[in-house]
């Protein structure tokens, strides 16, 4: 069993990935919503910031500052010193690990985050941001490789970031605003599961079991578009006993 697979089993369940001694726990949906989904996803976000987007805050020209390099992790250390933003990086750890927010606490001369009895260190915090976006549905970073490995990997990125940008186009001329509370809807009307169940799931396995369920219901339709007598070339029949894979979405 590959490393990936492996990971992926673990996010399905409800059981915390340790990054060395630091857990990523599960945030059910239930809870997610009595902190407010907008300001759930803006605090996963100042935790999760990327290296791209570190360099361009720190050397923004505005500034009139010399380049200089921060990490990540020196950036998030750097902003402790804001009230407001260490508030949001105690609340969203402290729900992440799953302790009290008094058991936070940033040592700056030895440059670590104390959680409870153990450290976030810079060398271990690359991997807990990406198990982060994982349980949070915000791996899908690749857009933001400007050095794509080679030309088959720069045209796919290309491609899916073209498809998004047609999707955010789509969005913003919708005036459904079809939101979380809806797919949350839809997934329990279809799935036959009391909402109560649904709400345990974290936004990984929602996301996970809401795409699944779509491509069974395409499955379905192409199946039975093609008994109604459809020509098999005008029906994309895939099984949905396949890999979940996001780019069946820029075909």
């Amino acid at each position: 069993m590959n490393e990936n697979i492996g990971l992926q089993l673990k996010l399905l369940s409800n059981d915390p990935i340790f990054v060395k001694d630091i857990p990523v726990h599960c945030i059910p949906l239930k809870k997610i919503i009595q902190i407010g989904f907008e300001n759930y996803l803006m605090m996963i976000n100042i935790l999760c910031i990327t290296q791209n987007k570190v360099d361009s805050i720190v050397n923004n020209e505005e500034l009139n500052i010399p380049t200089l390099h921060l990490s990540t992790f020196e950036f998030i250390l750097g902003v402790f010193h804001n009230d407001t933003i260490k508030n949001y990086l105690i609340e969203i750890l402290s729900l992440v690990c799953d302790v009290s927010k008094e058991d936070i606490e940033v040592d700056m001369d030895n440059k670590k985050i104390n959680i409870g009895k153990k450290s976030l260190t810079e060398d271990m915090f690359e991997e807990f941001q990406n198990v982060v976006r994982y349980r949070n549905g915000l791996n899908e970073n690749e857009e933001l490789n400007e050095n794509p490995a080679d030309e088959r990997t720069r045209q796919l990125l290309e491609k899916r970031k073209k498809f998004r940008e047609k999707l955010n186009e789509v969005k913003k001329n919708d005036s459904s605003d079809i939101d979380l509370s809806d797919l949350i809807s839809v997934y329990a009307n279809n799935s036959n599961l009391p909402l109560n169940q649904i709400l345990e799931y974290d936004l990984y396995q929602f996301n996970n079991q809401f795409i699944r369920m779509r491509m069974y219901e395409d499955y379905m339709m192409g199946v039975k578009s093609l008994l109604a007598g459809a020509k098999s070339e005008d029906v994309n029949l895939k099984t949905y006993l396949r890999k979940i894979d996001t780019n069946d979405d820029d075909d």
